[in-house]
């Protein structure tokens, strides 16, 4: 598994511990016998499955039936690309964890004592597992909500062939999701292929369908690559195997 080192931001590993969760912490314990005992990164199946399971009820809340979709059936091959992509992503994200941490098992060229190894982990794997996790789990329920938007579009687009961005224009909006609000383009038009919501963690911008003509922006904003995607074609909500590449955090909504 590549590892997606510099995927996060680990400025608040010092910050005080708070919402214990004594499954999640269970399961964080384990992984770090293991990984004090293995001295390399791998993915623990306990802790994938845990984050999977998360971002599978996130897809679940924005899309109704995905949890169930199984593979092959046609008409749900968007679905079943968002759950699979999905379990990519907790993979990779659990292996970058674990390569994280991997760096804390030595302190002045010494093994530190695993209780040492904890103390020094532990504020590491909240940040993933549960601040982190949380922006996740949001846009988790935004892109399958957008997937099935879109899978509706396109089902509709002889009565509506536009489609116009709207961005929720409050204190919270990012300055690159209003100079999209109210932009009107064709449903083939490559714009959306960059610009179709969510456009970045915890992103409540929205898409309707219009009879209107065309409406294009002044200006185009640059999106982070990580989000420079339309979730409806792809069915991937983070573009699981270029994680690696772009996702600064930002847990602000706009």
């Amino acid at each position: 598994m590549a590892s997606i080192n510099n995927y996060y931001h680990l400025s608040n590993t010092n910050a005080p511990r708070s919402d214990i969760d004594p499954e999640l912490d269970a399961i964080t314990t384990s992984f770090l016998e293991r990984l004090y005992g293995a001295k390399k990164a791998f993915v623990d199946e306990a802790l994938w499955h845990y984050t999977f399971e998360k971002l599978l009820d996130g897809l679940e809340e924005g899309w109704k039936g995905i949890k169930d979709v199984k593979y092959g059936v046609p008409s749900e091959a968007l679905m079943w690309e968002l759950k699979n992509n999905m379990a990519v992503f907790a993979a990779f994200k659990n292996h970058d964890n674990a390569s994280v941490l991997v760096d804390l098992l030595k302190k002045d060229d010494q093994i530190r004592s695993f209780s040492d190894f904890k103390k020094a982990a532990m504020p590491i794997c909240d940040n993933y597992n549960k601040n982190w996790l949380n922006s996740e789990y949001n846009t988790s329920i935004s892109s399958a909500r957008m997937a099935e938007k879109w899978d509706g579009f396109v089902q509709n687009k002889d009565l509506y062939p536009n489609l116009m961005y709207v961005a929720i224009m409050d204190e919270r909006t990012r300055d690159e999701h209003a100079a999209l609000n109210g932009c009107i383009y064709p449903i083939d038009d490559p714009f959306w292929d960059t610009y179709y919501p969510p456009n970045d963690w915890n992103c409540r911008c929205d898409v309707e369908p219009t009879d209107s003509d065309p409406e294009p922006a002044s200006d185009l904003p640059e999106i982070k690559e990580q989000f420079s995607n339309n979730v409806g074609k792809t069915g991937d909500p983070f573009r699981s195997p270029d994680v690696q590449r772009e996702a600064n955090r930002h847990c602000m909504m706009d």
